[in-house]
C-alpha cells in the first residue's frame, strides 16, 4: 500500500486544497478537501471521496452536494487505431456525457462528445507538428460555433498558445512553463 499527501494554494483565488491518496492493488482511494472545510470549525463543505481503477472506472462522491459521479472508460482498436471511449454520469444532476477520441497517429487526433442532458455535440481535431513543437486545434460546438488554437513550444519547457472562440469573440494568449527545476506557471491575456 502506498500513500501520498498533496497540498495546493492559489493566490488569485485565495483558496487551498489538500489531497490524500492511497493505492491498494489496482485501486486508488482519494480524499480531498478545500480550506472551506476547516474555516470557522470543521464542516463537510468541499469534501470529496473517490475510488479509481486507472483506465477502467472512477467513482466520485461529493459530500456537500450529496452527488455521486460514475465514470467508465475503455479503449478498443478500430482498424489498428486506438479508440478511447468515456462515459460519465452524475446521479443528482441526472447528466450523462459520452465522449470518444481516435488517435490516427501520435500527431493527429479526432475527438467528440455528446451531452444527453442538453443534447449538445462537440467535435475537435488536433494536429501536432515537429514532435509537438507546434500544434493546431480546430473545434466545433453545435451550440456555440467554432474555435481554434495555435501553439508553439518556445523552449523545451515553455509553450505559447493563441486561441479564438467565435461565440464569445474572444482572443486569448497563453504562456505556460512546465519546468521541474525552476517551477511551473501559467499566464494569459484576453482580448474581447
Amino acid at each position: 500500500m502506498q500513500a501520498s499527501l498533496e497540498g495546493r494554494y492559489e493566490t488569485k483565488l485565495s483558496s487551498s486544497t489538500a489531497t490524500i491518496a492511497m493505492k491498494a492493488g489496482e485501486l486508488r482511494f482519494r480524499a480531498s478537501c478545500r480550506d472551506s472545510t476547516f474555516t470557522n470549525g470543521p464542516k463537510l463543505e468541499g469534501l470529496n471521496f473517490s475510488v479509481e481503477k486507472p483506465g477502467s472506472f472512477i467513482l466520485d462522491y461529493s459530500v456537500p452536494d450529496e452527488d455521486m459521479t460514475f465514470q467508465f472508460m475503455n479503449a478498443i482498436k478500430v482498424n489498428q487505431t486506438p479508440l478511447k471511449i468515456n462515459y460519465t454520469h452524475k446521479v443528482k444532476k441526472n447528466s450523462t456525457l459520452f465522449s470518444a477520441s481516435l488517435a490516427f497517429d501520435p500527431d493527429n487526433t479526432l475527438s467528440g462528445s455528446y451531452n444527453f442532458g442538453n443534447m449538445n455535440t462537440k467535435v475537435r481535431y488536433k494536429y501536432n507538428h515537429g514532435g509537438g513543437a507546434r500544434g493546431f486545434e480546430l473545434g466545433y460546438d453545435f451550440d456555440e460555433g467554432f474555435d481554434f488554437a495555435l501553439s508553439h513550444k518556445v523552449f523545451s519547457t515553455d509553450t505559447l498558445k493563441a486561441s479564438y472562440g467565435a461565440s464569445k469573440q474572444i482572443f486569448q494568449l497563453d504562456y505556460a512553463r512546465a519546468a521541474k527545476d525552476t517551477g511551473s506557471f501559467k499566464g494569459f491575456y484576453l482580448i474581447a
